[in-house]
């Protein structure tokens, strides 16, 4: 196969072909993925530090990205009433390497509820650390479904604690393309 394509690429009358053929495999690639429920929190976890930001810091439940997967879409649901908050820390990591810090999200649940019965997310502040932009989606404080979404750039691992002070569980889903 390798010498297939090499040749149709270095043949001038079919590089027409061959483009055709590398966008029709990057379409296949980057089919949206559904949500899928990452973790649910429990407790309250801080910050990782700036030196506690090493290899054998991230958890046992870091979600592993697909290898197809190129950007990444976070929603968030709490089982409290509307108005409960919470800072998410986002972190990646690239298998058998230290962590980076991809943003902080301030999130305070809404009105509207998803068909488990959690809050959706409707407000988030964000404190982008990332490489590429972290974006938010939905107005703030309008009770809809507030998400993130970035640019996952080649990291093989994202993981997410929250800090809050009431008794509320935090969902984390996670859906991509």
């Amino acid at each position: 196969m390798y010498h297939y394509l090499r040749n149709l690429y270095l043949a001038r009358k079919n590089k027409n072909k061959f483009k055709r053929l590398f966008q029709m495999r990057v379409h296949q690639i980057t089919k949206h993925t559904g949500w899928a429920e990452y973790k649910t929190i429990t407790s309250s976890n801080t910050a990782l530090g700036v030196t506690e930001r090493k290899n054998a810091n991230i958890p046992a439940d870091a979600f592993l990205v697909p290898e197809a997967m190129n950007n990444m879409e976070m929603r968030f649901k709490a089982t409290g009433v509307d108005g409960v908050a919470g800072t998410a820390h986002v972190y990646g990591a690239r298998e058998n390497d230290d962590v980076c810090h991809i943003g902080d999200a301030a999130i305070t649940a809404g009105l509207q509820l998803a068909t488990d019965n959690n809050r959706y997310i409707d407000t988030i502040i964000l404190t982008d650390k990332w490489i590429t932009e972290v974006k938010k989606a939905d107005a703030d404080g309008n009770d809809g479904l507030s998400r993130i979404a970035f640019d996952v750039s080649g990291y093989d691992l994202v993981f997410v604690t929250i800090t809050y002070t009431d008794t509320t569980n935090w969902i984390v889903e996670i859906s991509g393309f």
